[in-house]
């Protein structure tokens, strides 16, 4: 299973419903206020995008591929940091 990390402008007027339609993923955690860390099986950067772009034409957003990549962080609760540790 792939894990990207998505990161979109703060000042989006519709974050509300990103953020919802983020956490339909299986597996998901909001590390900051605009950027989720996200695992789907048979997912690409590519099919990640395009749902995210369906959603809304206009969102300005990334997605990265850190699938077992090295990572630091660095004061997030120890939630969402077990929750790292575990999955990516």
């Amino acid at each position: 299973m792939k894990t990207f990390l998505v990161v979109f402008a703060p000042n989006y007027p519709r974050i509300a419903f990103v953020q919802r339609s983020l956490e339909r993923f299986p597996t998901w955690v909001r590390i900051l206020e605009n950027a989720y860390i996200i695992k789907g099986e048979g997912h690409t950067v590519v099919t990640v995008r395009d749902f995210l772009r369906s959603l809304d034409q206009n969102i300005l957003f990334s997605v990265f591929d850190i699938t077992r990549q090295g990572w630091a962080s660095s004061n997030f609760r120890a939630d969402i940091a077990d929750w790292m540790v575990s999955n990516i």
